[in-house]
């Protein structure tokens, strides 16, 4: 996938949402470091491989932990998803394995316990919602939820592809 940088609007958008910084002396600017986590999540390099126009690797993964404690990336996700026009909709599930956890079920046609993560992205593969359920529901029951009224065309794969009690 191609890195591209926030712009400026995203920045603005963004900057009110992150923590203020408690550490005196000087520090790294939020808007590089944030950059290079970017960077990193979407290429899919190593840390250590991350350009160096992005300060410090370690500082940017220091920070992704922290922000994640902290709860900021769901604040962001949210916030950036609310600003987006969605023409166009997509969305794919992963079963994640694990053996605890209250979204945990056994997925038979997998042979597999675990969860399923439900990503929706518009046509910037931007992720609009992110939604965690148990590996033995079917994706449709977790569909609704995650395009949560967006409007545009949604493109699926046939996992999605049946109505929910309810419908869609």
């Amino acid at each position: 996938m191609r890195f591209r940088e926030l712009s400026d609007y995203e920045w603005e958008v963004i900057r009110p949402l992150l923590p203020v910084s408690r550490v005196s002396g000087p520090r790294a600017d939020d808007g590089v470091v944030l950059n290079g986590i970017l960077y990193v999540l979407t290429t899919g390099c190593r840390w250590m491989d991350m350009p160096l126009e992005y300060d410090s690797y370690r500082t940017s993964w220091r920070r992704l932990k922290k922000w994640q404690d902290e709860g900021v990336w769901d604040r962001v996700l949210r916030a950036l998803a609310s600003t987006r026009g969605c023409e166009v909709v997509a969305v794919d599930s992963r079963l994640l394995r694990l053996r605890k956890g209250r979204a945990v079920g056994y997925d038979g046609f997998k042979h597999r316990k675990g969860s399923e993560i439900h990503v929706v992205v518009d046509g910037d593969s931007m992720p609009l919602s992110i939604v965690i359920g148990p590996g033995n529901e079917h994706d449709s029951k977790r569909l609704v939820e995650g395009i949560d009224g967006k409007p545009g065309q949604l493109y699926a794969d046939s996992a999605y592809d049946t109505e929910p009690k309810g419908g869609v």
